[in-house]
Formats: C-alpha cells, structure tokens, sequence
C-alpha cells in the first residue's frame, strides 16, 4: 500500500503530530532518493518540475517545508496550514461531542467560519445541524417541510418526498430511506 493510500485510507481521526512525523518521514526518504517518496513529490508539488531528474527535486524540494506541503495536498488541502487549522477545527468538535456539550455550538461555528479546503462541507454541515430539533416546536426541518406540503391536502408519502426535494429542500441530501424513518 503507497503511503498516500495510507493516508487517506485512514479510518482514524487526522492527528497533527502523526502528519509532523510523515512530513519528516517523507523528507528523509526524499534525501535518500528513494524512488516511491521522489513520485510523491513530483505528483503533489507545484515546484517539481517534469523533466528535472530525481536526483534534482531530492535536492530542490527536500525541505520539511516541501514534504509538509506534500503531506497536506495528498490529504486533499492545499498547504500545511489549512491543514493545521482543519485538524484543529475538527478536533475541536470531537471534544466538544466527547464531553457531552449540550449544544452544537463547535459544528456551528465550523459551518459558519467556512472549510476552503472542503467547500462543500460547511452548507452540508449546516443542512446537518437543520435536522437537530427546532427549540421552538422540537421539530426537524424535514419534518416542518413535509407538513407544510401536506397543508394543501392529503397526499401520499411518496409525493411528500418528491415535492420536499423539487421544491423546498435547501440542500437535497435526504435518502428516501432515512425520510421515512
């Protein structure tokens, strides 16, 4: 297994202190111009020249600087500190979940401040965070969409679900599977 597959086969939480040590790990097989780690820079740096030689980039982009930059691009960021902020971002809401916060305050926060990196992720994770119950009347926001579609009348389940997706949902993600659970 390459270690980019390693990386993003990960099942577990990104950790900055494990991606410090491949960064360092990535340098000094670069340094011994060992051919998988020379393949992973020319593949992830935007300074690797195509016809440079490998002995070249070992020379030119064995910085833990250029190995950081690598790591993050591989892990889908484009540099190392969106990197560190994603991983401090993310933490941050692990703990939060961990310590029983009584409110989703850090995955708001997460939504609202944006993920560049991911662009897609903060309106999902706002959509998400609809489905949480309302404090006013303790339902979710599928559930107050489907009702306002059933206030013209009765209609079938199904008709329900088609009309929330072609009309009122924000941000089309429900499965029929989970609107009827």
């Amino acid at each position: 297994m390459s270690n980019i597959s390693a990386a993003t086969d990960d099942v577990r939480p990104l950790n900055l202190e494990r991606q410090r040590k491949r960064a360092k790990d990535l340098r000094r097989d670069v340094k011994s111009g060992l051919p998988t780690a020379i393949a992973r820079l020319r593949a992830q740096h935007p300074k690797a020249r195509p016809q440079a030689s490998d002995d070249d980039l070992a020379q030119d982009l064995s910085s833990l600087g250029d190995c950081q930059l690598v790591i993050a691009r591989e892990l889908g960021l484009p540099s190392w500190p969106k990197l560190k902020a994603h991983i401090e971002r993310m933490a941050a809401a692990r703990k939060a979940i961990a310590d029983g916060a009584p409110s989703p305050r850090a995955l708001f926060d997460i939504a609202g401040s944006g993920t560049p990196a991911l662009p897609e992720m903060a309106p999902a994770l706002t959509r998400h965070l609809m489905e949480l119950p309302w404090t006013v009347d303790g339902l979710s926001l599928t559930e107050r969409l489907a009702l306002r579609q059933l206030k013209a009348g009765p209609m079938t389940a199904g008709r329900v679900f088609v009309a929330l997706h072609r009309e009122t949902e924000p941000l089309p993600f429900l499965g029929d599977l989970m609107f009827w659970s």
